[in-house]
């Protein structure tokens, strides 16, 4: 497997959130924290701008390489394009009611809520 974590430093200084889990600013949108690196995964996700993968993704989002390139870069043997396995059909799963605190505490933001509406204060809400 490929360091995806020394990929990652020559661009971005990385400090440590759990055991498994780094953070820093996204080479793309920046922020501080935002972009997260999984090195035992060998994977990377920023929660700004959406982006995610390994370091062949890496290379080809932030350094504008192609697929072929960013192989070739990490010493790895490019894989032939092969078909993607057709998702499993999606089911619902049956609803149920919510817990009888859930209920509770609905009633009374709602009874909260409709005396706030009738009071003096929610008057310009009425009309």
């Amino acid at each position: 497997m490929v360091d995806i974590l020394a990929l990652i430093e020559e661009d971005i200084h990385l400090q440590r959130e759990t055991a498994h889990e780094l953070s820093g600013p996204c080479p793309e949108c920046g922020g501080r924290d935002r972009f997260r690196v999984w090195p035992e995964k060998g994977r990377w996700w920023c929660r700004g701008c959406k982006k995610n993968g390994d370091a062949i993704q890496y290379l080809r989002e932030f350094h504008g390489m192609g697929y072929r390139e960013a192989c070739q870069e990490l010493g790895i043997e490019p894989q032939e394009k092969r078909e993607k396995s057709p998702k499993p059909e999606w089911t619902p799963k049956p609803a149920g009611s919510p817990s009888l605190f859930w209920q509770e505490k609905a009633r009374e933001v709602l009874t909260r809520s409709e005396e706030a509406l009738w009071s003096p204060a929610g008057e310009r809400a009425r009309t």
